[in-house]
Parts: structure tokens; sequence; C-alpha cells
């Protein structure tokens, strides 16, 4: 059987104790790392860059990049969007956007590909906005009266 003097178990607390302080940082830490978030349609999968204005039509492009993400309707021309985003989060601060891709494939009448645009980040500043644009009004609840607005109100069933 073996002793331990007070030393040697006092000695024994303290390196256990520094044990759990260590581990308890190193998960404090570890919980702050930021990560990244992808959205939208993924570039790097597809072949994008064989897309040649004159050339591709709809289905040729439906086949070789899938559906877009967007389809709109801009001037009597159909314009398909594909849009993807590289988003950093940490925590509870506001997300930094890190790498935004557009590419914006207008075609004719006769459904054949007229103007292929890339878009990035950098030379998203270029992009007009419609300043016409339908405000939505919302009305939203204060806390008093989620909590007490149903009291009173009678429903049939």
């Amino acid at each position: 059987m073996r002793l331990y003097n007070i030393k040697t178990i006092k000695s024994m607390l303290k390196l256990q104790k520094t044990f759990f302080i260590a581990i308890f940082i190193s998960l404090a830490i570890s919980s702050c790392i930021s990560r990244v978030e992808k959205h939208g349609y993924m570039f790097d999968l597809s072949d994008h860059q064989l897309l040649t204005e004159g050339i591709f039509t709809k289905n040729k492009v439906l086949q070789l990049m899938g559906s877009p993400t967007l389809i709109s309707d801009l001037d009597g021309r159909e314009v398909w969007i594909y849009y993807a985003e590289d988003v950093r989060k940490l925590l509870f601060f506001k997300p930094d956007i890190i790498n935004r891709e557009i590419i914006m494939l207008s075609f004719n009448k006769n459904e054949t590909l007229t103007k292929l645009e890339n878009y990035s980040l950098e030379n998203e500043k270029n992009l007009r906005f419609a300043e016409n644009y339908t405000k939505v009004h919302s009305n939203k609840n204060g806390v008093f009266k989620s909590i007490f607005g149903n009291v009173g109100s009678v429903k049939p069933q």
C-alpha cells in the first residue's frame, strides 16, 4: 500500500484543476471559430466557361448548367440569373460576404443566348437597381400585445 504525503496530493489536485481549466478554455475558444456558409449555385462544379453567345440555346444551357437561381423578364427579353455567395459567420456578429458570383444570361425570342454577363463582389458596384419598388408595411406586435392580445377574444369552433 502506497501512502501519499500532503504535498503530493495538493500538487495532484492543482494539476487536475489546471487540466480542467485548459480544457474549458480550449472549448470556449473553439466555439468562437468562424464558419463559412455557401449559398446558391455551385460554379466550381459547372462548365460555365463553355457558354458562348449566339451558339447556345436554352436547352443546351439547361443541360450544361442546370436550372437558374432566378428567371426574370427585363425589357422584353428573358434573363437567367445564376447566383452564389460565400458568407463568413462569427457568433452573433454581422456576417461578412467574402465572395459573390453572378452570371446573367440573356435570351432572344428564338431562345438563343445573346448576352453573357459576369459579376463578382468587386464589380458589383456597376449594377443598377430599380428605384421604383413596392414598399411593404408590416405590423409588428409588441411584447405586451403578443402576450395579452388574445385575452377576451372568443372564436367559434
